[in-house]
This record gives C-alpha cells, sequence and structure tokens, in this order.
C-alpha cells in the first residue's frame, strides 16, 4: 500500500483515496471543458474526502497518545494549502496583465485574488455574481470558491477541537466527562441536521435568505454536511474485509453512481439539496469499502495512473480552471482549433501540477511542526499575493497603452420627448415632450431591453406626430412581480401599472429580457411566490407572470405590442494585449433553445387577447437560422443581447403599421 505523510491531514493516505481524488478532478476538469454537463460534483466528492482525511488524521494521533494542537493544525492546513494558491493566484495576475482588459477586468481579477487568499473567495461570489450566473465572463479565478469553503470548514473544525480539548484538560472525571464522546456526536449530528435541511431548503428555493439558490452553493454553512458526512464515515468503528472482488464491485458500484449522476445533472439541476445525497453517499461508501482491504488492491497500470493523479488533484484543480479561462478568451471558430486550445490548456494544467506537485507541494509538507521560519514562509507567500496585485493594478490603471474607445459602444442623446423613470414615475408626460398631448401618447415600458429599442420606436411616433414616453429600469422587467433578489423592482412596476391606466395610451409597448430570468439566481417566482427549479418551471413562471400582468392591465383602448427578445449573437468588447480588437460572431438559432422555449410560450399567452399584437424579432433579424451582427454594413446590435440605435430602426417599419392601423380605424 502506497503511503505518505501529510500534515494537518491523514498520516497514510491510502491508494484507493487517491483514486477517488483522481476520479473528482477528472470530473471538475471535464465540466469544465464541456465534456460532462454535472461534472461539478466532483466538488462534493473532495468536500467528503477531505472530512474523512482530517478525521482519520486526528483518530491516528490520537492513537499514538497526541493532544489536538490547534495551531499545529492550522499550520499543517496552510502548509498543505496556501503557498500552492499563492503561486497559482500570483502567475494568474501577472497572465491577467497581458489577457484580460485593463478598464476593469483585471481590477477585479485582483481583487478575486485577495478574497481568495484570504479564505473568503465564496463571500465575494455570493455578493458579486454567483457561481453559473458568471459563467459566460471571463473569472480565472471562479474556482477558488470551493478552496474557501474548505479552508473555512477547517477553521471551524479547529476551533470545535480545541474547544474539546480544553473541555477535557479542564473538567473533573464527571458524569459529563464520560459521556463527553455521547455528547460530541450528538452535537456533530445537530450540526448534521441543520447544514442538510438548510441546504435541501435554500435549495428548492424556500427564501431563508434573499438569494436561496446562490447560498445553498456558496455557503459554508450548507455544505457543511458534505463534510460532516466524511467525519462521520472516519468514525466508524468498521473492521469489514472484502476479498478482491467485492471490494471491485463495490467500488465500482460507487464510481458507475457517480458517473451516472455527472451525465444527469445539469447547472440547471436543484443542487445541492437533496441532489447532492447520492454523491456524498457513494463517495462515503466507496471510503468505507478502502478503509480496511490494503491487500486486496490491484496494482494495475490504471490504478497506478489514478493514484498519481491522485496525489495532484489539488494543484490540478489549482491550475486548470485558470489555463481554460486563459485560452477561452481566444477567438476561435473552427472547432479543430476550439478542441486543440482547450487540450492544449489541459496538459498544460497537468504539467505545471506536476511541477508544483514536485517541488512546492511535497518538499513544504516535511516540516512537522511550526516553526518561525515556516511561519514565516506561509506569511511570505501570502504577502506576495497583495504585492504582486498592487503591482498589476498599478499597471492596469495606466490602461497599458490600450484605446478604450469602442467601436461598439454608443452615446444615445436624451431629447425632450425621452422620459427615461426611476420609482418614482408621476406626473410622466411633464418629463415628456410638453407639446404633444396624452391622446397622442405612445407608452414604451420594460427593461433595459424597452431602452435599447427607444431609437427605432421613436422615428416610427415622430414621422407620426405622436409623443413617446419610455419607462425603463435594467433589470426591472415589466412582469407580475420582480425577479428573485431584485425586490426593489416592485414599486416601479405597481406605479408603472399605475400610471399606464391613468394614462390610457394610444400604444403600449412592452420589451423585456426573457432568457436571463431564467438563470439561477433572477428566476421569477410562481403565482403563489415561491421559486421555480426545474427549467421548464422557471418558462412556465415567467410566461404566467407576464400574462397575469398584462390581464391585471385590463386596458380598452390600448393596443398593446408585446416586443419578443432579440435572438443573441455573440459580440466580444474585450480588448487586451493580446486581443486589442473587439470580435463578433453572428447568432445561430439552433443553439437558443431555451430563448425558443420562451418566445413559442409568450406567443401562445397572447394569441387571441384582443388589442394585442406580437412582434416577433426573430423574423426581423434572421435568416435560415443565421442572426447577423452586420446587416448591410450596419451593426444592429450593441452587445450579445441588446440592439444598438441602428437596430432598433428595424423595429420601425412595424409600429409605424401598427399606428397606421389605429389612424385607419
Amino acid at each position: 500500500m502506497k503511503t505518505r505523510i501529510e500534515i494537518g491531514a491523514s498520516p497514510n493516505i491510502r491508494e484507493d483515496i487517491q483514486v477517488i481524488r483522481a476520479g473528482a478532478i477528472f470530473l471538475v476538469v471535464a465540466y469544465h471543458t464541456g465534456l460532462i454537463q454535472g461534472g461539478y460534483i466532483g466538488v462534493d466528492v473532495f468536500f467528503v474526502v477531505s472530512g474523512y482525511v482530517i478525521m482519520k488524521s486526528q483518530l491516528r494521533r490520537r492513537e499514538i497518545g497526541e493532544e489536538f494542537q490547534f495551531l499545529q493544525f492550522l499550520y499543517g492546513r496552510g502548509l498543505r494549502l496556501i503557498p500552492a494558491l499563492a503561486v497559482m493566484l500570483c502567475a494568474t495576475q501577472l497572465m491577467a496583465l497581458v489577457a484580460l482588459s485593463p478598464f476593469g477586468e483585471i481590477q477585479d481579477l485582483v481583487h478575486q485574488s485577495w478574497a481568495a487568499i484570504g479564505s473568503v473567495a465564496n463571500a465575494w461570489y455570493f455578493a458579486d455574481s454567483g457561481y453559473f450566473e458568471a459563467s459566460t465572463q471571463a473569472r480565472p479565478l471562479l474556482h477558488t470558491w470551493s478552496l474557501s469553503i474548505e479552508e473555512q470548514f477547517y477553521l471551524g473544525f479547529a476551533v470545535v477541537l480545541a474547544i474539546a480539548t480544553y473541555i477535557k484538560k479542564t473538567l473533573p472525571k464527571s458524569e459529563l466527562k464520560r459521556r463527553s464522546l455521547a455528547l460530541a456526536v450528538v452535537l456533530l449530528v445537530a450540526a448534521f441536521m441543520f447544514s442538510f435541511v438548510g441546504s435541501v431548503l435554500l435549495s428548492q428555493g424556500v427564501r431563508l435568505t434573499p438569494l436561496p439558490f446562490r447560498f445553498a452553493y456558496l455557503g459554508t454553512p450548507v455544505r457543511a454536511w458534505e463534510f460532516l458526512v466524511g467525519i462521520f464515515t472516519a468514525l466508524l468503528p468498521t473492521r469489514m474485509v472484502f476479498s478482491k472482488y467485492l471490494y471491485r464491485i463495490v467500488v465500482g458500484s460507487m464510481i458507475s453512481i457517480l458517473a451516472l449522476i455527472a451525465v444527469t445533472y445539469s447547472q440547471y439541476s436543484t443542487f445541492p439539496g437533496v441532489q447532492a445525497l447520492p454523491i456524498v453517499l457513494a463517495t462515503s461508501i466507496a471510503l468505507l469499502a478502502g478503509g480496511e482491504n490494503s491487500a486486496t488492491r490491484s496494482r494495475s497500470f490504471l490504478v497506478r495512473s489514478f493514484s498519481w493523479l491522485g496525489d495532484r488533484s489539488y494543484s490540478l484543480y489549482l491550475w486548470h480552471y485558470p489555463f481554460l479561462t486563459f485560452a477561452d478568451l481566444f477567438d476561435l471558430v473552427s472547432p479543430t482549433w476550439n478542441v486543440i486550445k482547450t487540450t492544449s490548456a489541459v496538459a498544460l494544467s497537468l504539467a505545471v501540477s506536476d511541477f508544483s506537485y514536485r517541488y512546492l507541494e511535497r518538499p513544504l509538507q516535511r516540516s512537522a511542526a511550526p516553526t518561525r521560519s515556516g511561519a514565516m514562509t506561509l506569511a511570505g507567500f501570502m504577502a506576495a499575493v497583495f504585492v504582486i496585485g498592487g503591482f498589476v493594478l498599478v499597471l492596469a490603471n495606466t490602461g497599458l497603452g490600450i484605446s478604450r474607445k469602442s467601436a461598439f459602444s454608443e452615446t444615445t442623446t436624451l431629447d425632450a420627448s425621452r422620459c427615461v423613470t426611476s420609482a418614482d414615475i408621476r406626473n410622466l408626460l411633464d418629463r415628456c415632450d410638453p407639446n404633444l398631448g396624452d391622446d397622442n401618447l405612445v407608452l414604451l415600458v420594460g427593461d433595459s431591453h424597452a431602452a435599447a429599442i427607444y431609437d427605432g420606436i421613436l422615428s416610427a411616433t415622430r414621422s407620426h406626430q405622436m409623443s413617446l414616453a419610455l419607462v425603463s429600469n435594467p433589470g426591472c422587467p415589466f412582469l407580475a412581480d420582480p425577479p428573485m433578489g431584485a425586490g426593489s423592482c416592485r414599486n416601479l412596476q405597481i406605479e408603472t401599472r399605475e400610471a399606464i391606466r391613468s394614462l390610457s395610451p394610444k400604444v403600449l409597448i412592452l420589451a423585456n429580457a426573457g432568457v436571463r430570468y431564467l438563470g439561477a439566481d433572477n428566476r421569477i417566482p410562481k403565482e403563489d411566490g415561491s421559486l421555480p427549479r426545474l427549467m421548464n418551471d422557471r418558462v412556465n413562471a415567467y410566461v404566467q407572470s407576464f400574462d397575469l400582468n398584462l390581464e391585471s392591465l385590463k386596458l380598452q383602448n390600448t393596443v398593446t405590442v408585446v416586443v419578443v427578445e432579440a435572438p443573441a449573437v455573440v459580440i466580444n468588447k474585450r480588448k487586451s494585449l493580446i486581443k486589442p480588437s473587439e470580435t463578433w460572431k453572428d447568432g445561430q438559432l439552433d443553439s437558443q433553445v431555451l430563448r425558443e422555449k420562451l418566445r413559442q410560450q409568450v406567443i401562445e399567452a397572447v394569441r387571441g387577447k384582443e388589442n394585442t399584437i406580437v412582434l416577433d424579432t426573430t423574423d426581423l433579424f434572421c435568416e435560415l437560422g443565421r442572426c447577423p451582427v452586420f446587416k448591410n454594413g450596419v451593426r444592429r446590435y450593441d452587445d450579445s443581447t441588446h440592439l444598438s440605435s441602428a437596430g432598433s430602426k428595424v423595429l420601425e417599419e412595424a409600429i409605424s403599421e401598427v399606428i397606421e392601423s389605429l389612424k385607419r380605424d
């Protein structure tokens, strides 16, 4: 059996544990490369293994008469995690100077690196953008959220053991002391139940926090139960020894379960909560089965290879995501080149991980106890992250000589007829065109997508001597209820409905984003106020909220035009030293499945409503399934989903036809 000493963890790292770690890192890398949609479950496997290894380490130390030492434990954990993490953070900050934009992206990355070395990356991403919501952004350090959760758990674990050790030393031999083990088990079970129940409720959408789904994924208190299962597994007094074949059957079955889950789950799964339970249990059973079966293990090439990968799993976890993220910044449209760049990024990650393991991790782990020089070494690694980050910030703030002027940016000049409002929209017309009465009012309402089509609608209304008012607030769609986490939109929605009823516009134009409100952290509540979980439920909740809002207006003499969200394209405005110009790709309808599903249901909800028209942008912006960014040399999009001023003019003719039909009537 292969063994090695690991300070702060288990004195004997079993080969089967390294194989499990290898499987976990394989799933994570496969997820980040797009090969396995549910590969993120590898992180949950790591959590269980971490709890198991830490508890086994303490049990073995207790067997040889060692008492728990708070500082030694933290020193060991720090020596295991911090140096390799710090080197990766420093390197990523320096690479960002070349790969990311100096106009916000580099600065953001430096702040993320400081959060990561401070073990609060999960809190940073919770406050910022979540995990799945940030998947389309250049976030090379997004993966550090799980390391922060692990480090926070270790700190809590150390505090609990330190308190237990103190009580054991100071209390006399009493009934409480004799039953201290039972009390500890009860407290662990209570902590498990609190954490697990919280995870289940939050992942189901119960609003224990403002962003329940995000906290369920990133919150240490509701992730702790996964570590605790590992601890319980380590505490089980098992002495089962399986035959070689039975051992293979048990472990093979658990691996098969994890593989099946990985290809079945996706970012739209109700996760973690109950759906994380089979992952945690399968990992626990695999650990339990390997505990007393060292003699039955195979030394096959496959096992040795997985063990090699397991040894380097921590370094590979650190390095693979920054390399993959930076590789994705190269806009290569050829599928072959995309495979090559991804494969190259993974290969480079393996090489750097091997180097880190051999010449950084292993040498540092040979220290057996805290020393002044060791503590100074750890402090030096942490300080380096802040020093290099400060250096990178100074350089980035110079602009690196890159022109900030963008061919994609537009400045829209507000004129007398434009009315961009916030929550207070009383006396709406007083802030719009005073020369035209409310008998000629066209009211444009929605989120930022309404503002994006304003210029085209304005051209149509001016040509027919009608006034136009806009009620728009980014992230606040005009629906019956605001998106999750955007409660401030509710007042605007209520006041907008009141204004529409009192003003009775000739034409009401509704334009909202759609797909963004199906995401993990900004979905629309259902009619009963609960939050939808599955994707079909999210689509239905959006359409239901839209329909309820439309019905609540009860408009008699107003024609309502519903503008369907424009098809998405790909516009990359990033300018960096390796990418000095902006790029774009035309949209493809066959890749926009969610938008198509939402589009069809919105059209179906509107069909048959009196005085209601659907303006389907698919027909206006796409031909044969392709939606070009440019048409006849004119750019029709400002970003991936918002139309440019010129693009909004595509709607002018359709709106003019609506106005002309009103005049004929």
